[in-house]
């Protein structure tokens, strides 16, 4: 690990976002009532966005265990099982999360009906296609990496792994234990701002339904992974001194639409988006400390 970088970047890059994140939370702990009412106006490219944005998300799991396939892969034939293995569950765990969050939209495009005895073929076609994107994004991933930066490779899957299932469990632990209304409940009420809640007035495991996980994003905390992204700068094939500034600009871009989109439409109020975005930051920042300790540049 260079000295002075946290997720391929410069220090004060971290810093200054972590930065700007608590300026968001600071704001919003006294405006996110005020900013929602401003901002929320559901479209339909908001709701769009919205329900397929976050999709390219979990297309990092087979990115990351691409790059434990070829990291073990590149340090020779005793890490073959290793690294098919690693391959094979990341795979696994890619199709999961994609069926899992957006499997009911391809099985109604493709006709299927829970209990139809006929609805079989639909059921196996939408997992064929889950599995066929992450192949596809297996083999397009392996063509790119720099089979000779193995350790690198190794502890950037491991990195993203670990970080963003991490990541995901504290999220949904601050969920229940915060149980904040969300915008768009809060609207369906006669006086919406009698039941709003700061988020710091937790109420834990009031209740489990959706509309009581406002805080912290879950949307963001699964964006916050394409900050990983100025990492593949230094163990990509094809790569200049500008690659990683190019990932690093499209994570930002993303997820500021994103964290936009999520406000927009009635789902989240800033804090919440800061709070998910800031929370997993220093998950991954934290983790890719502990594993590029240990790689040699």
């Amino acid at each position: 690990m260079k000295k002075g970088q946290v997720l391929g970047m410069r220090s004060q890059v971290f810093w200054i976002i972590v930065s700007l994140l608590c300026v968001g939370i600071i704001v919003g702990s006294f405006l996110d009532f005020d900013i929602s009412v401003t901002l929320s106006n559901k479209t339909t490219i908001g709701k769009f966005y919205e329900t397929y944005g976050n999709m390219l998300t979990f297309l990092m799991y087979p990115v990351a265990a691409t790059c434990l396939y070829v990291g073990f892969k590149g340090k020779g034939e005793k890490f073959r099982f290793l690294s098919i293995s690693s391959l094979i569950a990341g795979g696994f765990w890619a199709v999961y999360n994609l069926n899992g969050k957006y499997g009911k939209y391809i099985r109604s495009l493709l006709g299927y009906t829970p209990g139809d005895a006929g609805s079989f073929l639909p059921l196996a076609l939408n997992y064929i296609i889950w599995i066929a994107v992450s192949c596809l994004v297996i083999v397009v991933i392996t063509k790119l990496l720099d089979e000779s930066q193995a350790d690198k490779l190794i502890a950037i899957g491991a990195v993203i792994l670990i970080a963003a299932l991490l990541g995901e469990a504290v999220n949904e632990w601050l969920k229940a234990v915060g149980c904040r209304p969300r915008y768009r409940y809060l609207v369906t009420l006669e006086n919406p701002a009698s039941e709003y809640k700061a988020w710091w007035q937790m109420i834990p495991y009031l209740t489990e339904e959706s509309n009581f996980r406002s805080w912290p994003s879950g949307h963001m905390t699964d964006a916050t992974i394409f900050l990983t992204l100025p990492m593949f700068g230094e163990v990509l094939k094809k790569r200049t001194s500008k690659t990683k500034y190019w990932l690093f600009g499209f994570a930002v871009i993303w997820i500021l639409v994103m964290s936009y989109n999520r406000i927009h439409m009635q789902a989240h109020f800033l804090s919440d988006v800061c709070f998910g975005i800031l929370l997993t930051y220093f998950i991954y920042a934290f983790i890719y400390k502990a594993v590029f300790s240990v790689v040699k540049d």
